[in-house]
């Protein structure tokens, strides 16, 4: 049985006694025969269970669904692919390589899955920071627009808003970090940016559900008291800070900044975020002018570092990319919590076959 297949006999049979949530997986070392790097996982309460590949690549495969998970994208060091998930992953695709980008660092859909922008790590003369691509639904991928802004070191992260008319990029510039917000245009025109204090990058942003003159941002910072999470005001493309949270203690810069992330719930009220790779803090976010710490939790899987974050789209579980701190690459894999209604963490699975694990995410779907 093909794995698209597979995985909707799943969620059928799930209908019936619990959801079925499916889960895409990516980690940089072989795991064991027959699966690959790169792994469809289906999760019902209890259990993570392996389902099928989605891709071959071993380049450290950055991965993110459309709004209505009919497509995957996945782009790496050799480009960028977009699979179909509706039918047999490598039945449709499409694929934009160029040797000269260096690892794009996120990729979003707009809700009419035929828009997609990404960032890239380190700009070259011909490759601007920030890309536009175009996607028809079927084999076809092109590039749509380039940007180049200057003393941008490298492009972090992305999003666009439902609509598919604003883009917005976080990126490293030399010695800060800043978020812009362009129009869906072939001259990705900017309108006035914003950049922490103190920041030396914006890792993650994301526009707040059915509200997108709300962005957030997560940024990292060499001192520890200035605020990892920011709410920022969009005017057309211009940016202003409305409301912001230090965690108290936490150095985003002393980790990984790709483990710097945060996720809005699906209701827009609250956020989860990554502390120092060890700590997930979740924020009241319904008065954005008094935002306040509701609930910590502690990463229970001994010796790993979280390193990335998803909520499902009815907002029940929350999905925790983990890599190995020991250097053994024993513990690296996918851990799901329940999120309770009292803004606590609860255990509910783990998967460990993901070895140097680097991306994952929950399938979306309409709750």
């Amino acid at each position: 049985m093909s794995n698209i297949s597979r995985l909707t006999s799943l969620a059928a049979a799930g209908a019936a006694g619990g959801r079925t949530y499916e889960i895409a997986a990516t980690s940089v070392v072989q795991a064991t025969a027959p699966r690959t790097v790169n792994q469809l996982l289906s999760f019902e309460d209890g259990a993570i269970e392996y389902v099928d590949n989605f891709s071959p690549e071993i380049y450290n495969g950055r991965i993110n669904f459309s709004p209505d998970g009919t497509f995957l994208a996945y782009s790496s060091s050799q480009g960028l692919w977009v699979y179909d998930t509706s039918t047999e992953f490598s039945a449709t695709q499409a694929a934009f390589y160029n040797a000269q980008v260096r690892p794009p660092q996120g990729q979003a859909f707009s809700s009419n899955n035929l828009r997609l922008s990404y960032a890239t790590q380190t700009a070259f003369s011909s490759i601007g920071q920030f890309r536009l691509m175009n996607f028809n639904g079927s084999n076809s991928l092109s590039r749509f627009a380039d940007a180049e802004l200057g003393q941008v070191q490298q492009g972090w992260c992305t999003a666009i808003n439902p609509a598919g008319t604003r883009v917005a990029f976080g990126y490293a510039g030399n010695g800060f970090g800043a978020v812009g917000v362009t129009s869906w245009s072939s001259s990705m025109a900017f309108g006035t940016a914003y950049s922490p204090p103190q920041s030396v990058a914006v890792t993650d942003v994301k526009f707040k559900p059915s509200d997108d003159t709300k962005i957030g941002i997560m940024s990292s910072s060499t001192v520890t008291y200035q605020e990892n999470f920011t709410i920022l005001s969009r005017s057309g493309n211009n940016l202003a800070r409305v409301g912001g949270y230090n965690y108290s203690g936490a150095n985003t810069y002393s980790n990984s900044a790709f483990g710097s992330q945060f996720c809005w719930t699906p209701d827009g009220n609250h956020v989860v975020f990554i502390v120092n790779g060890t700590t997930l803090a979740i924020l009241d976010v319904s008065n954005t002018a008094s935002i306040s710490l509701v609930g910590t939790f502690t990463n229970p899987v001994i010796q790993t570092t979280i390193r990335c974050i998803d909520i499902s789209s009815d907002g029940k579980y929350v999905l925790l990319g983990l890599s190995d701190s020991t250097g053994q690459n024993t513990r690296a894999g996918i851990a799901v919590f329940d999120y309770n209604s009292n803004n606590t963490l609860s255990l509910n699975a783990t998967y460990t076959e993901l070895t140097q694990f680097y991306d994952a995410k929950f399938k979306p779907f309409t709750p």
